[in-house]
């Protein structure tokens, strides 16, 4: 991909994800301020289940801001393609850029990831039986998330939205195991991270200072 430099060029479609998933078979599982993601099947041998989480914005609104649309994409995938190798943070597959023809010029910014099937951790507390029942799988869910964590600064990352929403569960080996994803706030970890945002019911008091 050439999130690198300033002037993509686009896929022009009739619908978001042609030429890469099955048409109809996008099915929207959450939405949140800026993107929405869907659940979709590849149209790739494996038809492999996938994530896609979808920005959408008119060509006038692309380029517009600071940071711009574009530009928020662009560094939340050089951030997320740092934890290409880890083992507690969501894959990032790949990423597409596409818009629709004239006379509804939208354009599409997609990451696509790892499915989780059992959705977040906020669908879950509370709700699975079979769910950190034990003082040592409370301990193991924690120490997988803390190493996220530890993992960006070690890279010199600060998440900026750590939250039950941005841990996604998989299940392995009979095992539930967190994976933490978006990192659209993720900033220097040698920054003033109070001066950035954030959701204000998960943020540490002092931020409000």
């Amino acid at each position: 991909n050439d999130t690198d430099t300033e002037d993509i060029s686009f896929q022009e479609v009739n619908y978001v994800g042609e030429g890469l998933f099955e048409q109809g078979g996008m099915e929207k599982i959450e939405e949140g301020g800026n993107a929405s993601v869907y659940k979709a099947t590849e149209l790739a041998d494996t038809g492999r289940t996938v994530a896609v989480k979808l920005l959408m914005c008119r060509e006038a609104e692309l380029r517009k801001g600071d940071p711009s649309p574009l530009q928020r994409f662009k560094d939340e995938v050089r951030t997320w393609n740092e934890f290409a190798t880890s083992r507690h943070v969501v894959r990032l597959y790949y990423t597409f850029r596409q818009k629709t023809p004239p006379p509804n010029e939208f354009y599409f910014l997609g990451f696509v990831m790892e499915y989780a099937s059992l959705k977040d951790l906020s669908k879950n507390l509370g709700k699975r039986k079979d769910f950190l029942r034990r003082r040592r799988d409370i301990y193991s869910f924690l120490r997988r998330i803390a190493l996220a964590i530890k993992e960006g600064h070690d890279k010199d990352i600060t998440h900026g939205d750590i939250k039950p929403h941005n841990i996604l569960l998989f299940k392995s080996d009979g095992a539930i195991s967190p994976k933490v994803m978006d990192f659209g706030l993720g900033i220097s970890a040698s920054l003033d991270v109070a001066k950035y945002g954030g959701t204000p019911e998960y943020l540490a008091p002092e931020r409000f200072g």
